[in-house]
């Protein structure tokens, strides 16, 4: 999986998920951002800090995957944007 899929993948599985009770952050909120970053030409160390911390474990996007039966492309995108964030 591209980089640019996975952030599509992931930002279309938000656009349709519900709040979860254990994310701080709305789907739209963590959508919003990861449009930013995919739009950016080249991400700053500070920008790569943050997508790690949507996609760490347990993190916003996991917890709103796991709640709205997603999980697996959740797990998917994460292994292609990890490697990006590094």
């Amino acid at each position: 999986m591209g980089i640019t899929e996975a952030f599509d993948l992931l930002i279309a599985q938000l656009s349709e998920s519900s709040v979860s009770i254990w994310s701080a952050w709305s789907p739209g909120e963590i959508a919003d951002r990861l449009v930013a970053l995919r739009d950016k030409p080249m991400l700053s160390e500070a920008d790569k800090l943050d997508l790690r911390a949507l996609l760490a474990p347990t993190g916003p996007i996991q917890e709103i995957a796991i709640a709205n039966d997603w999980h697996d492309d959740y797990m998917k995108c994460a292994a292609a944007l990890d490697r990006y964030a590094l």
